[in-house]
């Protein structure tokens, strides 16, 4: 099987590429065209629920299935996909243990899955297809990649693997590290991110006062972690910017306040064009509640990706989804 280079870091930056055009029409000024591929196929760009695009390569031996992330359902406004987006996020990555259903009505994994096979269908000569995805739309490509044995790269994606196992997609052994360490889906994500990390809980969260319960923190296959460390020696911040976002931050007290920060947060990741100017610092580490903004894949591609000369180490996390559901055990 052929797979995409996960240490190559222009091949990690054109597939970001792919999953940031998949939140725009081809026709829209904030399109980036990505140099050797060409869109192919589109789908769900007539209704409301999941979209995205097929991307090939000029040889027209690579087919990439791209799907496009969570539109945020606001009180300020919500795209056309916001409210089945919405719906997916929470049954798929709560951590709440009484939560098992995995074939609800409006899943996009079974949507996803019909999506692919009808590619199958409809590129017969192509045997290399690929995954790609930002966000839920990450955690979607890595599914079907496991459900199909295909390679995939997401990106922020929230934890896919406890929803993986209420599938039934992995193995049921006390410990499946070894197994999720052979498969070729990469999850490239960064320390800032409270919802790649699994930290966007909690009612001083951006997640809670929106209601999204983006909890899981347990990715399928391996991580690949780029750090704020890393970024710092590629496009170091200025301190004044800090300072100031750190001194707003505080000043932001009680829930009305961390609410209506939240909302401002959210709705300006509603389009992944925006680029936040300033982020928030404690003691030299990133502040969650005021990092929502490293989520967004434009932010992502352009504090992260296109400086980097290379990739971090991939690693899968041993046992990481004991922490999931540490004190409940389940009977039939």
């Amino acid at each position: 099987m052929l797979v995409p280079d996960h240490t190559d870091p222009e091949t990690v930056l054109n597939f970001a590429r792919f999953t940031y055009d998949a939140y725009y029409e081809p026709d829209d000024k904030a399109w980036t065209p990505v140099p050797g591929w060409n869109v192919t196929g589109r789908f769900g760009w007539r209704d409301g629920g999941i979209r995205g695009y097929l991307f090939i390569d000029e040889t027209e031996e690579i087919l990439v299935i791209v799907i496009k992330g969570t539109s945020l359902s606001t009180p300020i406004g919500s795209g056309p996909t916001a409210k089945l987006d919405k719906l997916n996020d929470n049954m798929m990555f709560s951590t709440s243990c009484l939560l098992r259903e995995s074939n609800f009505d409006g899943s996009y994994y079974n949507l996803a899955q019909t999506i692919y096979l009808a590619v199958k269908e409809w590129f017969p000569k192509h045997t290399n297809i690929w995954m790609a995805g930002h966000s839920l739309g990450g955690a979607l490509a890595a599914l079907v990649a496991l459900t199909n044995d295909l390679p995939s790269f997401s990106f922020e994606s929230p934890g896919d693997l406890l929803f993986a196992t209420r599938l039934g997609l992995v193995p049921d052994v006390v410990d499946p590290t070894e197994f999720l360490g052979s498969l070729p889906i990469y999850h490239f994500g960064n320390d800032g991110d409270p919802i790649f990390l699994g930290i966007c809980t909690g009612v001083t969260s951006s997640c809670y006062w929106l209601e999204y319960a983006l909890e899981t923190k347990c990715h399928i296959g391996h991580e690949c972690m780029y750090t704020e460390k890393m970024s710092k020696k590629m496009w170091p911040w200025s301190a004044t910017a800090s300072a100031s976002a750190s001194d707003q931050s505080k000043a932001a007290i009680g829930p009305a306040a961390v609410r209506d920060s939240a909302r401002s947060q959210l709705h300006r990741l509603g389009n992944p064009h925006s680029l936040p100017s300033t982020h928030t610092l404690n003691d030299g580490k990133v502040d969650a509640e005021g990092s929502i903004q490293f989520h967004s894949i434009d932010f992502v591609i352009k504090r992260f990706l296109e400086p980097a000369t290379s990739v971090p180490k991939c690693v899968t996390k041993p046992q990481c989804l004991k922490s999931e559901c540490p004190t409940w055990s389940f009977v039939d």
